[in-house]
């Protein structure tokens, strides 16, 4: 029997958004401390790629007014922020595949001349949102971009459902 290749991602471009889609340099407006003390305080925009956490049926039918987006690092960001020697590092990237790091969801590269993504992983402990209007602009305007497709979409949208539905007893099982 003959596995099914199912490609990863396309092309597209235009204002479109859809869950799935990967912007390159969003900016995120994370509000500082200062914010509170009423004085006017400067506000910055950190810029990351990011992937639509948002269903596309919401954004399509403008049920949401804030797009929720998830950042993307590459594997090897991500493996040196953790550091370790060889072994751990091997361990490390083998539980991202696995799926068995809640918070991270790992993506296949994408090889392209103008738009390449190299074997990612999706932090969802990093949750952001900008206004839907902001969104398609600035996906308009920045031109080509890539978009996950199914099934590889559905799998990322159910690790990150997976990872709020945890419940944390307060109380572990103790087995005697």
């Amino acid at each position: 029997m003959v596995a099914i290749e199912y490609p990863w991602y396309m092309m597209v471009k235009g204002s479109s958004i859809e869950q799935g889609d990967i912007i390159r340099d969003c900016p995120v407006i994370k509000p500082n401390i200062e914010v509170l003390s009423g004085e006017n305080t400067k506000v910055t925009a950190e810029e990351y790629d990011v992937v639509v956490m948002s269903q596309s049926c919401d954004l399509q039918q403008r049920k949401v007014e804030l797009v929720l987006l998830c950042p993307i690092f590459s594997l090897d960001e991500i493996i040196d922020y953790y550091g370790g020697n060889s072994k751990e590092r091997r361990k490390r990237k083998e539980a991202i595949k696995k799926g068995q790091i809640h918070h991270q969801h790992l993506l296949h590269k994408y090889e392209d001349d103008e738009v390449p993504i190299p074997i990612s992983v999706v932090d969802f402990s990093k949750i952001f949102s900008v206004p839907i209007e902001f969104l398609m602009q600035f996906a308009e305007d920045q031109g080509h971009r890539v978009r996950l497709l199914p099934p590889y979409r559905e799998h990322l949208s159910q690790s990150f459902a997976k990872f709020f539905m945890r419940v944390g007893l307060p109380t572990p099982i103790k087995l005697e």
